[in-house]
């Protein structure tokens, strides 16, 4: 029987009827401007090995849904690429 859990493993976000939702930009509780479309679509995520860990592997996922918000980065991460525990 093969392993089910070999790499690589190819990884796709996406937010469905998502028009009109909005996120909080800071902690002072600003929001963004409003989605416009019911699918957005993130960009894909390649984990291609153990040695990498999945918090880091879907960072350019929620970067790219942080775009959709208007945000330059997603606020799950720190300045180093670190995923923030909450």
């Amino acid at each position: 029987m093969p392993n089910t859990t070999s790499k690589p493993w190819y990884i796709y976000v996406s937010l469905l009827r998502a028009k009109s939702y909005r996120s909080i930009e800071n902690g002072f509780g600003d929001l963004s401007d409003a989605i416009d479309k019911d699918i957005i679509t993130a960009a894909e995520c390649i984990w291609e090995d153990d040695a990498q860990t999945l918090d880091n592997v879907i960072r350019t996922a929620f970067d790219s849904l942080a775009n959709c918000f208007g945000q330059p980065k997603s606020s799950n991460y720190d300045d180093n690429g670190n995923y923030k525990v909450r």
